[in-house]
């Protein structure tokens, strides 16, 4: 965080806390950030929309940490694919059931899968990364939770 004051800018916005660092917004969708001893970012506005496409071409994605999974629900075709612990371990549900707040079925060994999440903001303990969803993973009796992202679809 840091304590910025409006300067004076030819166009935008700027705002600067006089020890190096900056934000000067460009127009509506555009800035840039400076901070001391760094390479200047560009900020490129995105659209907020449901499902923005971070998941890419699936519907939904999800992952945790410690230990560390991945859950893909496919956008086109119904299916569910969780790999867990560091992918040593890795199910498929065919055909998932949805319902409003995630997606459950048994992959081919028989083992009870079940997706869920809340559409609230989440923050990963680890990269500081932020998703729009927290997400429950339950694969047989075993818990895990992390973060997840809408796809294109």
């Amino acid at each position: 965080s840091f304590a910025m004051s409006s300067e004076r800018a030819a166009s935008g916005a700027k705002y600067a806390d006089g020890k190096g660092n900056s934000f000067w917004t460009r127009g509506n969708d555009d800035a840039l950030l400076s901070l001391k001893g760094e390479a200047d970012r560009e900020c490129n506005a995105v659209e907020a929309t449901e499902g923005d496409g971070s998941a890419g071409n699936a519907a939904f994605r999800a992952t945790g940490n410690e230990p560390g999974w991945l859950a893909i629900v496919d956008g086109d075709t119904p299916g569910l694919q969780v790999d867990v612990d560091y992918g040593e371990r890795r199910f498929t549900v065919a055909k998932p059931t949805e319902g409003a707040d995630g997606w459950v079925g048994k992959a081919a060994d028989g083992t009870d899968i079940k997706l869920s999440f809340q559409r609230t903001t989440c923050q990963d303990g680890m990269s500081g990364e932020t998703f729009e969803a927290k997400a429950m993973l339950a694969v047989g009796t075993r818990q895990y939770h992390g973060c997840g992202n809408f796809g294109g679809k």
